[in-house]
């Protein structure tokens, strides 16, 4: 009863701020009143807002990062069943598209990425995987992507790129040790 009375009040007097700090690794943006033609951009430092909630400051970090696409076995079009990982290295470079255009960006572009793969690999056959002609189509789709959303990719690597049978070799039985003489 006490702890929601205390979260009523501390809500209650954030009603009456009227300024925003934004720290050096994010930018953001304020939309006023909700409508898009009134947003602006925000960069580190302190910033007034209206209060009463007619401002509403979106934030989000502007830092390099490294997101890992989770595991994918996949069948190539030769039939041969492949185990690979993607990793993207990405910042965002227009905090207006990041923070406008899409919901929880981090997550879609590890959706997108999964999502190309996933065709990639299932129209075309294990040799064309291993090249570099995949890697090159993969790094220009991710990063026009991510142009549309105010990210820079930097950064695709295939992480893992195997066949299945291999991986369950290793996994069996484990690092081929040499024997001591």
């Amino acid at each position: 009863m006490f702890d929601r009375l205390v979260e009523w009040l501390i809500d209650f007097v954030d009603l009456f701020r009227f300024w925003e700090i934004i720290p050096p690794y994010d930018r953001g943006v304020v939309v006023t009143m909700g409508l898009e033609s009134t947003v602006r951009k925000l960069e580190p430092g302190p910033h007034f807002i209206w209060p009463f909630g007619i401002d509403r400051v979106l934030t989000d970090n502007v830092m390099p990062m490294v997101t890992r696409v989770g595991v994918q076995t996949l069948t190539t079009k030769d039939n041969k069943r492949v185990t690979l990982q993607v990793v993207i290295s990405w910042y965002i470079t227009n905090i207006e598209r990041a923070m406008l255009n899409v919901e929880q960006l981090n997550s879609s572009l590890i959706d997108c990425v999964a999502g190309f793969v996933g065709e990639a690999v299932l129209d075309n056959d294990w040799e064309y995987i291993r090249s570099k002609d995949f890697r090159a189509s993969l790094r220009t789709f991710v990063q026009t992507q991510g142009r549309e959303w105010g990210v820079r990719v930097s950064r695709v690597q295939l992480r893992d790129c195997a066949t299945s049978s291999a991986l369950r070799l290793l996994q069996d039985f484990g690092p081929v040790e040499e024997e001591e003489e």
